[in-house]
């Protein structure tokens, strides 16, 4: 779970994960934070609604930003773009250059060649954009669909859990103190991250599943 919420930190805010939604609402189905497992649901909902609405709309995929993005994450294809990048940012410098190259037509030369290369290049990239493009989104599809069932299923799990006596019991997390002074030093989170500590990330939840047996 300290993984799944280090994913939130800024290094990774364009990185395309939308299963940290569903990772993270299962985890708090499974323990009983049903309120919290909603929230996960609708975070993604709103996280991917634009895409989403791209996909039913049947427009070109590569248009849109997040999936575009998250076709890019593409090694091979990262790769490509970044070529084509160089290519164009080196066919721009040509215009830079005078004296002998303008006299000798070197430079139209140069600009010739640049071009029939920018134009192999966007071509090889736009054809496997679009394949990975179209991977990605019926594979946001299905995340979908996903959490349309787990709505479902936490939305039952609620309507089950009101329903017994015992609503919740008293726990430990019910008399936590925090200590003025000692060892330790406790600082509330306000979703700030530390590059450092995202692999050592630990996140404490309670189980609350006391009714099916479940234990802290």
């Amino acid at each position: 779970m300290g993984i799944l919420y280090a994913l939130e930190a800024p290094s990774y805010r364009d990185f395309h994960a939308p299963e940290k939604f569903l990772l993270r609402s299962l985890v708090y189905m499974n323990l009983c934070h049903y309120i919290p497992a909603k929230r996960e649901i609708r975070r993604f909902r709103f996280r991917f609604q634009g895409p989403l609405d791209s996909i039913k709309q049947r427009v070109d995929l590569r248009e849109d930003e997040v999936l575009r993005g998250a076709a890019l994450q593409d090694g091979q294809i990262g790769r490509k773009a970044d070529f084509r990048r160089k290519l164009r940012r080196e066919a721009d410098l040509i215009d830079t250059v005078g004296g002998s190259w303008v006299e000798s037509g070197l430079d139209e030369r140069l600009r010739s060649i640049y071009g029939l290369a920018l134009q192999k290049a966007e071509l090889d990239l736009n054809a496997e954009l679009s394949a990975e493009a179209r991977r990605v989104a019926e594979e946001l599809v299905e995340f979908e669909e996903q959490m349309y069932l787990l709505d479902y299923e936490v939305g039952l799990a609620i309507y089950r859990r009101l329903r017994k006596e015992d609503a919740r019991r008293i726990s430990e997390a019910d008399d936590l103190s925090i200590p003025p002074a000692g060892d330790q030093a406790y600082f509330e989170f306000v979703d700030e991250f530390w590059n450092d500590e995202l692999p050592r990330y630990d996140f404490f939840i309670e189980n609350r599943c006391f009714d099916a047996g479940g234990t802290e």
